[in-house]
C-alpha cells in the first residue's frame, strides 16, 4: 500500500495503536487456528498490508475502537481502501463515517 497522504499515521499497529474489544464490532472468531483468526482480525484495518488485506464486518455496518500509545491532537482523518478492478471490492468500501473522540483529562478540553 503506497501512503497518498504523506502525513503521519497514528493509527498504525507499528505507530503504536490497537484496537479497542468494547468499542469494535464484533468479528468471526469461530476458528480454532490462531493464523486464520488473523486473518479477519481489526488489527489488519490498522496496518498496511498487502492490498486485499482488509478486515471483513460481518454485516453492512460496524465500528472499529482505535487506542493510540499516546494523546494525540487529529487535523485530519483518511481511510484508505484497495483500488482494484473488481467492482465488488468497491461495493464494500466504507461511505458513511462518524468518527467519535474521548478525553482523559480535563485540560486537554483547553486543546
Amino acid at each position: 500500500s503506497v501512503d497518498l497522504v504523506a502525513m503521519q499515521d497514528f493509527a498504525l499497529v507499528t505507530s503504536g495503536a490497537f484496537y479497542i474489544p468494547l468499542l469494535t464490532s464484533q468479528f468471526d472468531t469461530t476458528s480454532s487456528s490462531s493464523a486464520d483468526q488473523h486473518k479477519n482480525s481489526p488489527n489488519l484495518a490498522l496496518t498496511m498490508d498487502a492490498p486485499g488485506s482488509c478486515w471483513k464486518l460481518p454485516q453492512s455496518k460496524g465500528h472499529l475502537g482505535i487506542g493510540f500509545k499516546s494523546p494525540v491532537i487529529l487535523t485530519h482523518i483518511s481511510i484508505d481502501h484497495p483500488l482494484t478492478q473488481s467492482s465488488n471490492t468497491m461495493l464494500n468500501a466504507p461511505r458513511d463515517i462518524v468518527v467519535w473522540g474521548f478525553l482523559e483529562h480535563d485540560e486537554n478540553l483547553q486543546r
